[in-house]
């Protein structure tokens, strides 16, 4: 069976709220509630990157990676 994600209002107010480069979702605001899983629904909406720092996950939004890089 094939999952199929819909990008809610919350998921979008946080892609907002994303700052620019790689970031630790324990960096993000306090307004934004449940972090980790926040960010991992992200990444599975295709809207971040994410890569294994060793003890966590770092992320990034796709949009701003072609600024930075």
């Amino acid at each position: 069976m094939v999952k199929i994600l819909i990008m809610t209002k919350v998921d979008r107010e946080t892609l907002s709220k994303l700052p620019p480069g790689w970031f630790l979702s324990r960096e993000l605001s306090f307004a934004i509630k449940n972090k980790d899983y926040r960010c991992e629904r992200l990444f599975a909406l295709g809207q971040i990157d994410r890569r294994n720092i060793g003890n966590g996950m770092e992320y990034r939004r796709y949009e701003r990676m072609a600024q930075i890089d």
